[in-house]
């Protein structure tokens, strides 16, 4: 029996590797995206520790000093906050397009995969059809055979 040979499988190979750097990519970006909210969550748990200890500060004497420091201290984790929100934006927009890009890469790939199917399919009836052939041949000569 042949060897079956799909004449595409190069680019089929080469959409594969495609698809499999897109999701690579989209695995960054959501690592970023996840980092980002992380950091996000974890300045304003700075800016709640930060309210917490200005009231602790205000508590005491010396504290008109130190309640100007909180302030410049909450006003730039908040200018910080904006800054990682703006960027979470930026990645989640990236996000959505790499997903769309990885969407269309699989249904590349899934077309190639149907189409090397049927080719496959094709190939297996053909070479069905030529060992049930030879077996009939084989068949009819040994009934020759048997015969004479």
């Amino acid at each position: 029996m042949a060897k079956f040979n799909f004449k595409l499988e190069g680019l089929l190979k080469l959409r594969e590797f495609k698809e499999d750097q897109l999701r690579n990519e989209l695995g960054e970006i959501v690592r970023k995206l996840n980092q980002t909210r992380d950091d996000i969550e974890r300045l304003n748990k700075e800016i709640d520790e930060a309210y917490f200890s200005q009231e602790k500060v205000l508590a005491s004497p010396e504290s008109a000093q130190m309640a100007r420091f909180f302030d410049y201290f909450i006003r730039g984790k908040k200018e910080h906050i904006k800054d990682k929100e703006s960027a979470l934006y930026s990645i989640q927009k990236k996000y959505e397009k790499k997903a769309a890009e990885l969407a269309q890469a699989m249904g590349e790939v899934k077309v190639m995969d149907n189409l090397k199917q049927k080719h496959f399919d094709e190939f297996k009836h053909e070479n069905d059809k030529i060992e049930q052939n030879k077996i009939e041949e084989f068949v009819i000569m040994r009934a020759a055979e048997k015969g004479k």
